[in-house]
């Protein structure tokens, strides 16, 4: 209730990392003591997770000292918490226990929509068309979610948000988390054979007119 208060929606947690459970065999081949916590898969360039120095790979089993039995309720706790709040996780790499702090950030606002995106630069930017020296393009889109029901599609470059020009994640994502809650996030995108097209991800639904 407080953060739809403060903010006009509810702001989730946002570490930027991909984990999934630890199994038996896992737990062996990672030298971990049981078969429980959260395996780091990966992590995402620029987040809370990366600046804090965790790596894929590493297995965090403790939050704040309170156990973390799986990765189910370790993304629980992280969506959870404010942004800004300092947390600290124990975790193993390489067989060796060990703990770090992490500073939670806001759940970017693309992310929610289903979007995951990626910066390219050199040779891999130089491929698209126009040949830019650095772009950031749609690297996973989530099933069902408003951008697969847009049509975006993995590959696709993002070229402007809210009609402002970006070249990289960060620029987008701040551009978007900037905007009102709720309003949907105009993007211009190019396609693969260099035409471009404007859509709105997200936003109010359609209302239904009365007969």
């Amino acid at each position: 209730v407080e953060q739809l208060i403060q903010n006009g929606r509810v702001v989730r947690g946002y570490l930027g990392v991909s984990i999934s459970d630890v199994n038996t065999a896992l737990a062996k081949q990672l030298g971990l003591p049981e078969p429980a916590g959260a395996l780091i898969a990966r992590v995402e360039a620029d987040s809370p997770a990366a600046k804090a120095g965790l790596q894929p790979g590493d297995v965090v089993i403790g939050l704040d000292g309170r156990e973390v039995p799986d990765s189910a309720t370790f993304r629980t706790r992280i969506a959870t918490l404010p942004a800004g709040t300092q947390v600290e996780l124990t975790y193993y790499r390489e067989g060796k226990k060990d703990k770090l702090q992490a500073t939670i950030g806001e759940f970017p606002i693309l992310l929610t929509l289903g979007l995951s995106l990626r910066d390219l630069s050199g040779e891999a930017a130089d491929r698209l068309p126009g040949s830019p020296e650095r772009a950031v393009i749609i690297e996973e889109v989530v099933p069902n979610s408003r951008a697969d029901q847009v049509g975006l599609r993995p590959g696709m470059r993002i070229v402007a948000v809210n009609g402002r020009p970006v070249a990289t994640k960060a620029e987008a994502n701040a551009i978007a988390d900037a905007l009102p809650p709720d309003a949907g996030v105009p993007l211009r995108i190019q396609l693969r054979d260099g035409r471009e097209a404007d859509v709105l991800v997200g936003g109010p639904p359609p209302r239904r007119r009365r007969r």
